[in-house]
């Protein structure tokens, strides 16, 4: 009996062997496991295909020795260190994640490593990147007609103020109090064009990392830069900070002010259209900011057109435009932004008269 239930036990035991083997080898990610002198004690197929030997080639061996490109110093530090890290072999890259496991007396028996390919990940975070500074050099004609705008003002000034101080050098009452004023008048509007000019570089240049940004402080450049092209419109903007403290969000600050860009320039041309039959209404932009708990509200409203009921679940896919010279991209970017980069939300509100958006980013835990 005894000798009975011991050949069940091993059977048992086998089954469940198999059963394992079974399932590390239909793993797409490489498995090895390695005791405390850097010998490997098991691994997958996947392992096998990807250094290209048997596992009679590899168990037993150090690691080492058959893995060369793991050993270099940095990754075999995180290996050892259990600390997730990347590296690139053979072209490709990969993920390498660890942790320790126990031997049958409950001791520390070695490290089990998991390596994952990564980079087809890669490559679309890469194409997402250029998709999303594409959509952006839509806009980028948009906000040099608006940098048109309120440059002419400070050049006129400027102008002004060299003919005033020529003409009081030629009649000799250029004192130093009329230079002292001229130079302040100067720098002034030197000092605004430079923040322009910044503004606008900012705008351009891509967020490569997620960071912690004041939401205030970004959606009072994106409206500096635009207010001019509003003010031509004949469209009233007006802007509503709820909060009493600081908005600070962990995101893409940039990208996030694209988004902006992207909705106002939509609501303006929304509130034009409508002026043309309707000249004598006020157009109004009105953007309202809260704060949260745990996020940060920001509510966009026009009294343009609004958008009807049939398209409302349209309005944010890829090529869908209600205008004739529309791309359909730039909502659609939006959302690709506001959803899937910084993990927020982004949707229409109802209406009846009006387009209201709310966008909700998650609020940053540290403002540092």
């Amino acid at each position: 009996m005894n000798n009975y239930q011991k050949y069940r036990l091993s059977q048992k035991l086998k089954a469940q062997s198999e059963l394992q083997e079974v399932l590390l080898d239909n793993i797409h990610s490489s498995i090895f496991w390695i005791d405390n002198q850097d010998r490997v004690k098991g691994c997958n197929s996947s392992f096998c295909n990807l250094l290209k030997l048997s596992q009679e080639e590899i168990i037993g061996k150090e690691i080492c020795k058959i893995f060369f490109d793991l050993c270099n110093l940095p990754i075999k530090k995180s290996l050892q260190q259990l600390k997730e890290t990347e590296f690139t072999f053979e072209d490709k890259i990969y993920r390498l994640r660890s942790q320790i496991f126990l031997d049958n007396k409950g001791e520390n028996g070695g490290i089990v490593s998991i390596i994952t390919d990564i980079t087809e990940k890669k490559q679309f975070e890469a194409n997402m990147q250029f998709i999303v500074q594409q959509s952006k050099l839509s806009e980028v004609g948009e906000m040099l007609s608006a940098i048109v705008h309120q440059w002419k003002n400070p050049l006129v000034e400027l102008s002004a103020v060299a003919h005033k101080m020529m003409y009081y050098d030629k009649k000799k009452k250029l004192t130093s109090d009329n230079i002292k004023e001229f130079y302040n008048n100067i720098m002034t509007q030197t000092i605004y064009m430079s923040e322009t000019i910044d503004g606008f570089r900012d705008f351009i240049k891509p967020s490569n990392k997620p960071k912690t940004f004041n939401v205030d402080t970004g959606l009072k450049e994106v409206l500096m830069l635009l207010s001019h092209s509003l003010k031509y419109s004949h469209i009233e903007l007006d802007y509503v900070n709820n909060s009493k403290e600081y908005c600070f969000a962990y995101g893409y600050p940039n990208e996030f002010k694209q988004v902006i860009v992207s909705i106002i320039n939509n609501a303006r041309d929304a509130v034009v259209e409508v002026k043309e039959s309707n000249p004598s209404l006020t157009g109004r932009i009105v953007l309202t900011l809260y704060k949260n708990s745990d996020n940060i509200e920001l509510f966009i409203e026009d009294n343009g057109k609004g958008v009807e009921d049939e398209i409302k679940d349209k309005i944010f896919n890829p090529f869908f435009s209600t205008k004739n010279s529309g791309d359909g991209f730039g909502l659609y970017m939006a959302k690709l932004i506001i959803e899937n980069k910084m993990q927020g939300k982004i949707n229409i509100l109802p209406s009846e008269k009006c387009t209201k958006f709310c966008i909700s980013i998650p609020l940053s835990e540290s403002i540092n």
